[in-house]
């Protein structure tokens, strides 16, 4: 079948020795051309130096007192959210053992545009080798919204 769900972040990802698809650098750089994250013509500079530090280096390190720079309180809350993602999936290494952790604690604590991303990736790597397109629409259930 076609490569399918080309833009899940699907190949940004690496299958290391046990077949887990583990997180890249270019995976976590996708997630900074989002258009909640990528700086818009009213960013301050505090939004556009780290965006720009991030794209070099998608793992540098970043603060509370870093975040809370930003100037827009939406842009602060959207890189919360972005940072602690990202911090759980270099931690964890695979989408796989982040898609298990986010379940081990009391409640689910990232937003759901990151779950159902990380499910969408879970269930294309389950169905890549499938030639009936029925279970890639029926696969869809899982992350998009039905109607």
């Amino acid at each position: 079948m076609k490569n399918f769900w080309k833009n899940c972040g699907h190949s940004l990802l690496a299958l290391d020795a046990n077949g887990q698809m583990r997180v890249t650098d270019s995976f976590i750089n996708s997630y900074l051309d989002r258009p909640e994250i990528i700086p818009v013509s009213e960013s301050c500079e505090s939004e556009r130096t780290l965006h720009y530090e991030l794209k070099k280096n998608p793992r540098k390190p970043v603060s509370a007192s870093c975040i809370s720079e930003l100037k827009n309180p939406e842009g602060r809350e959207n890189y919360r959210h972005l940072i602690d993602f990202r911090n759980r999936l270099i931690r964890l290494n695979t989408i796989e053992a982040c898609y298990l952790n986010t379940f081990k604690n009391k409640g689910v604590d990232i937003p759901p545009v990151f779950l159902n991303e990380m499910v969408q990736i879970i269930l294309r790597q389950v169905l890549n080798c499938s030639e009936d397109a029925m279970h890639l629409r029926a696969a869809e259930i899982f992350f998009r919204e039905q109607q």
